[in-house]
């Protein structure tokens, strides 16, 4: 994903990912924090390489992961890290990031996003959106 920044010309670029789900998976925020967090750990490396033999240090790029979540009911599973741990003392929950996940529930799109769909995979949605349970 590549955007221009007014008056400067440098562009931002992101690494977008998709996470196809079926079910509900309660260790969803783990593993997406284990897929950012590799994303993020090579940038590291790259840094310090480019810094050890001196080359210009590359710009560093945020990671963004969306779950397309095809599931017939809503998820109820974790939608944060700190979801995932059961009896978390609360003396603790400070010291845990409260990294977020992204859901899309596609099965319960709006018909106004559907219809803004540009691609075929506004069939699947409208097909989910009318076969939900």
């Amino acid at each position: 994903m590549k955007t221009q920044n007014a008056g400067t010309g440098a562009g931002l670029i992101a690494a977008f990912g998709l996470e196809n789900q079926s079910w509900e998976d309660f260790i969803m925020p783990l593993r997406l924090f284990s897929y950012d967090g590799a994303f993020y750990n090579s940038q590291v490396n790259r840094y310090r390489s480019e810094r050890q033999e001196k080359r210009t240090v590359s710009p560093l790029y945020p990671a963004i992961t969306v779950v397309l979540y095809f599931g017939k009911r809503h998820w109820y599973g974790p939608r944060t890290l700190r979801d995932c741990f059961r009896d978390l003392p609360e003396e603790l929950e400070p010291f845990i990031p409260d990294y977020p996940i992204h859901i899309v529930e596609v099965a319960f799109l709006k018909p106004e996003q559907i219809q803004r769909m540009k691609s075929d995979f506004r069939f699947v949605a409208d097909y989910l959106v009318q076969t939900r349970t």
